[in-house]
């Protein structure tokens, strides 16, 4: 009987004790699934951080690209609200319109004396990663009104995916699957190094790095070709990097010139990227007309 009471209590005892531990495990992974979301949850609005891209033309017959860090707001009733800091002219704006469908129609407001100085009409891709359309607006440094100016905004991800996955897999126009950016990354800046596998002979998914064949891991090995690249690739005696050879925005396709490669392309193929594809000559990719202009 005495062995029977030792074991209820011992029972008791144990449950007193595991409630609050459980209590507490529970705890956490409500806030760890909470933060999960938080971070990699996909935006259905225009709420949230974008990058804006636009070029003034100049009195000079030149252009001068302009980038602007905008912060929206959009209320349940399709009202987006924001503010707007251009890099170059040094002003900040807010901005208010309306989102019907995937239209946006809005103006925008000089901060320092509440001046209506311009409009801007956008319409939002599928997936709420880009707003395509045009500005017009009061250019400070021209002193001129300029007309419908093309204006691309790209969605800015959690600063910790940012951080932490500066490139993805994504779906491509080009051939499938592509690597993408999920930050901006001025020219000369380093987009990252690529993982690397075992040593291997070559193939469709390896890098040659001081005269021996790597595997290439993922998300690296979907970079595709272009013939009018924004990155490449730099090497070492061990290793490879990838340098933005122009400014790339967040979502977008991460591309670099397979002909500058330390390899001969195994299997030749027609190029299909953006500049070719407005050419009416077919150009090849490897093989006989491997060159490096």
């Amino acid at each position: 009987m005495d062995n029977f009471l030792l074991g209820v209590l011992a029972s008791l005892s144990a449950a007193a004790l595991w409630s609050p531990i459980a209590i507490v495990q529970r705890t956490i992974n409500v806030r760890v699934l909470a933060i999960w979301k938080f971070i990699f949850s996909k935006n259905k609005t225009m709420s949230g951080k974008w990058i804006a891209r636009y070029s003034i033309p100049k009195k000079t017959g030149t252009s001068e690209e302009r980038i602007e860090n905008i912060s929206a707001f959009q209320d349940g009733e399709g009202v987006v609200r924001g503010s707007i800091a251009n890099s170059k002219a040094d002003i900040n704006y807010t901005f208010i319109g309306e989102l019907s469908g995937k239209n946006f129609v809005g103006h925008y407001v000089n901060k320092s004396d509440d001046s209506d100085v311009g409009t801007l009409q956008l319409k939002v891709d599928g997936r709420y990663k880009q707003l395509i359309g045009k500005v017009s607006l009061y250019d400070s440094t021209e002193k001129a009104m300029m007309y419908n100016i093309d204006y691309l905004w790209f969605r800015l991800p959690n600063i910790l995916i940012q951080k932490l996955i500066p490139v993805r897999a994504d779906v491509s126009g080009i051939n499938d699957t592509g690597l993408f950016s999920n930050r901006y990354f001025v020219k000369g800046s380093t987009i990252g190094n690529i993982l690397l596998g075992h040593e291997t002979d070559q193939g469709m998914h390896t890098l040659k790095i001081g005269g021996c064949n790597y595997l290439v891991k993922k998300p690296w090995l979907y970079m595709n070709h272009s013939c009018d690249p924004n990155a490449e690739i730099q090497y070492s005696s061990n290793s490879a990097t990838v340098i933005a050879i122009k400014s790339i925005m967040p979502q977008t396709e991460i591309l670099i010139d397979y002909n500058r490669l330390q390899e001969d392309i195994s299997e030749p193929f027609t190029c299909n990227c953006q500049k070719c594809d407005h050419d009416a000559s077919s150009i090849i990719i490897g093989g006989a007309s491997h060159e490096i202009a």
